[in-house]
């Protein structure tokens, strides 16, 4: 019995190792009542052992300033083309009211976005030339027939403004620079206001 005891002792600790130290103990005591406690043992273990928790995608941390600026200049320039693009389609006017929307505001947003960068000391310049993901996002809308065009449009959009929101939490947390940490602050609630608008349309 002073084996079973310090095996249950070994395997308390919740671990492997523990587990296999007090099957080794109890597998070399050879009598029945001593093998039945080991598979009592094992059984105790695993109904006390919980399922592993799946660990959750983190968005990425944008720290860089640069990497920043690009990011959100590139989104306000995907933005704006999609929008260019849903205002010259036969669309509902809800979506044709809302895509004039997104091109005038994601438009003063970008010349914030370069004024506020072009007064740093030294300057920055955001390149809002679109990533290889976006232009081949833009191509396909481009190329889709007007019965699709709407709901492809509004998938985007809430795609686009999903990254956005990552992108300027993002940096306001981690920035590396304060007064682009403000903008992004600054421009969140205006972001997400226009999410939640897509979201509506997309829904409908």
């Amino acid at each position: 019995m002073a084996g079973l005891q310090i095996a249950r002792r070994l395997a308390a600790v919740g671990t492997m190792a523990g587990l296999g130290a007090a099957l080794a103990l109890l597998a070399s005591c050879g009598d029945p009542q001593r093998r039945e406690a080991t598979r009592n043992l094992l059984a105790e273990d695993q109904a006390a052992e919980p399922e592993p928790t799946p660990t959750p995608e983190r968005a990425p941390t944008v720290v860089d300033a640069q990497e920043f600026i690009d990011r959100a200049a590139a989104i306000d320039t995907f933005i704006i083309a999609t929008s260019e693009l849903a205002a010259r389609r036969p669309v509902a006017a809800p979506v044709r009211a809302f895509a004039r929307s997104m091109i005038d505001e994601h438009q003063r947003a970008l010349a914030g976005l370069r004024a506020a960068t072009g007064r740093l000391a030294p300057p920055l310049t955001p390149d809002g030339a679109l990533p290889i993901d976006m232009r081949a996002r833009l191509d396909a809308l481009r190329d889709t027939d007007d019965d699709a065009f709407v709901g492809a449009y509004l998938r985007a959009q809430v795609s686009a403004h999903e990254s956005s929101m990552v992108t300027l939490q993002s940096y306001a947390v981690s920035g590396d620079i304060a007064r682009l940490q403000e903008l992004a602050r600054d421009r969140i609630p205006e972001v997400n206001q226009h999410l939640v608008q897509a979201r509506e349309l997309a829904a409908h």
